[in-house]
């Protein structure tokens, strides 16, 4: 047994995009992985798994997600509108009580600093700040329309992106929690993909790769906001 399988990791935010790879990757070196989910039948987990209840803006609710804990991975919003954790500071504490020694912490994607990721910074915890900066899931949002009408409508055609798979970024937070060293202590890394694509130009992959013409139509600033 290698010596991170003795180790909890606590994952939150486990049924979303990025926070399942983090549990998939981790699985992958033996490791005791826990997820805190504020729904534990909302989302079916790996029968090796331990779940635990719980909602990171309640941090009362959070104790037995956190005991034995060595590190973790939270998110720093707190609802489905992504608004910024504001209890960051009683989170930290309680962390720091558990005894975890390490911790990573996924940003919002709006530049918002969370309270969380401030009291981080300040905290005797090895921390790591994630800061991806486009999902390449972003695009499942163009399912409905590729398949009904067969074009897709987006602001800003021509604005640069290196979207970057989820699954790279579950690798690179497990690579982080796993770490035994100091190397990522008090670092924040900008996530990004292999390649730069403005959203018109990934319309245009997806249609080669389907074999179909897709119509990107690019929105002004009054479509936007009514959409």
């Amino acid at each position: 047994m290698n010596d991170s399988a003795k180790k909890i990791f606590l994952v939150s935010g486990a049924s979303g995009t990025v926070g399942k790879e983090v549990v998939r990757e981790l699985q992958k070196g033996n490791s005791k992985v826990r997820v805190l989910t504020r729904d534990a039948n909302k989302t079916e987990f790996p029968k090796d798994v331990e779940v635990v209840t719980g909602d990171l803006t309640d941090t009362e609710s959070l104790e037995k997600a956190f005991e034995g804990v060595y590190a973790a991975h939270l998110i720093s919003i707190g609802d489905d509108k992504y608004t910024p954790l504001s209890n960051g500071k009683s989170i930290v504490q309680a962390l720091q009580k558990s005894g975890a020694k390490r911790i990573t912490v996924l940003w919002n994607g709006e530049g918002n600093e969370s309270t969380l990721e401030k009291e981080v910074k300040n905290s005797e915890l090895h921390w790591t700040i994630l800061q991806p900066q486009e999902y390449m899931a972003n695009a499942l949002g163009w399912v409905e329309s590729i398949h009904k009408t067969k074009e897709v409508k987006e602001p800003f055609g021509d604005r640069p992106t290196a979207a970057i798979h989820e699954n790279d970024v579950g690798n690179v937070i497990a690579t982080i929690l796993s770490d035994t060293g100091r190397s990522h202590h008090e670092k924040i890394y900008t996530l990004t993909g292999p390649k730069i694509l403005t959203p018109r130009k990934q319309v245009e992959q997806i249609a080669h790769a389907l074999g179909q013409k897709i119509v990107f139509q690019e929105l002004n600033e009054e479509q936007t906001r009514s959409r």
